[in-house]
């Protein structure tokens, strides 16, 4: 069976237009290739795993990422932009598969830069 992703289109209202949030994939392959690359965030379905769940599951993943990323890996900095705490930042991370992520944030008490 063809693997099968899933995503979600995030979009507002403004005046008479929308903004929709758009992502440029990663790799290599994509490294300097703008024209054209630009997609919605998505993601593949696990087994068994619904298009709306695995389509928020990816959603979140990505925000997060890029929380961490503006912040420098400061996990406070990135807490406070993502609305939560730093215990719930860890919880976040955890329940994603973030692994890595997950395991620095607990090594420094939630406190400390990620790497």
């Amino acid at each position: 069976m063809a693997a099968e992703s899933a995503g979600i289109l995030l979009y507002k209202r403004e005046g008479r237009g929308l903004l929709m949030l758009l992502v440029h994939p990663g790799g290599p392959f994509w490294r300097n290739k703008d024209d054209g690359a630009w997609t919605i965030p998505k993601g593949e379905r696990g087994v068994g795993e619904d298009a709306e769940t695995a389509a928020r599951r990816e959603f979140e993943e990505r925000y997060v990422r890029a929380a961490l990323a503006r912040a420098g890996g400061r996990a406070i900095v990135a807490a406070r932009e993502l609305g939560v705490s730093r215990q719930g930042l860890r919880k976040l991370t955890a329940r994603l598969g973030l692994a890595a992520v997950d395991k620095t944030l607990a090594a420094s008490g939630g406190a400390g830069a990620l790497e």
